[in-house]
């Protein structure tokens, strides 16, 4: 239903009614007008969350990284095929704002960070929402217990470059929205190291920024602890 639906309907129901309405006590009020009231706030509620949908579907997710040669490669991401399509930069550029960037490697968001370029500048002051894929350079290796126990897989060694890649963002950063994703079928590497890192990001993030900092983790069960590890605003 739009909004001009609902106002007719209650500007039509609010002309139909004869009684003398009260406006400080909605107990007297007209069983027809209490409710148009009820269906409006309804589908103001609905609306609202519509909205909210909508926007977060035009966020479009680009897998991003950085060659040896520094050239900068954006790839869209989808949830129902495993192809990527390329993403050209100049089109990142117009409006970086309506992409959420996904690293998969922290030595990518190092480089970028880094990167004096003016496009790579741009890019990362006009970066709004940011995506860490903090275990995806382990998702192909089939690591056992002891692998993950004794870290042959070089679990700290990699939380720690997540960390120092994050470092670099700097003071009054303009991003709004940080997702940790931890998709890993060994949940021994969801549970070593990785809350200290997502309580170190998150913190460090949350203080530097210019505003409110929404953080959320995904790829793991809600009643894993590493959600209490989590810092937002």
């Amino acid at each position: 239903m739009s909004k001009q639906h609902i106002s007719s309907l209650f500007t039509l129901r609010l002309q139909s009614s004869k009684e003398n309405i009260p406006t400080h006590n909605t107990a007297k009020l007209p069983t027809t007008y209490k409710l148009t009231i009820s269906t409006l706030f309804y589908y103001f509620l609905s609306s609202i969350s519509e909205n909210k949908t909508t926007k977060e579907m035009r966020v479009m997710e680009v897998l991003t990284t950085i060659a040896n040669n520094g050239t900068i490669n954006f790839a869209r991401l989808y949830h129902t095929k495993t192809e990527n399509s390329p993403v050209p930069i100049d089109q990142i550029l117009k409006k970086p704002s309506a992409y959420r960037f996904v690293f998969q490697n922290p030595l990518d968001l190092h480089k970028l960070l880094e990167d004096p370029d003016p496009t790579s500048v741009a890019i990362c002051q006009g970066m709004k929402s940011l995506r860490l894929d903090l275990l995806q350079p382990l998702i192909e290796d089939k690591l056992s217990f002891i692998d993950v126990l004794t870290d042959r897989a070089g679990l700290q060694a990699l939380m720690e470059n997540w960390r120092n890649a994050c470092r670099i963002i700097p003071k009054d950063h303009g991003l709004e929205e940080l997702t940790f994703d931890m998709s890993e079928e060994n949940e021994m590497c969801q549970l070593r190291a990785t809350g200290t890192t997502v309580q170190i990001i998150s913190t460090t993030l949350v203080l530097k920024a210019r505003q409110d900092l929404r953080c959320w983790i995904q790829g793991v069960s809600s009643s894993n602890h590493v959600h209490t590890s989590l810092v937002s605003r």
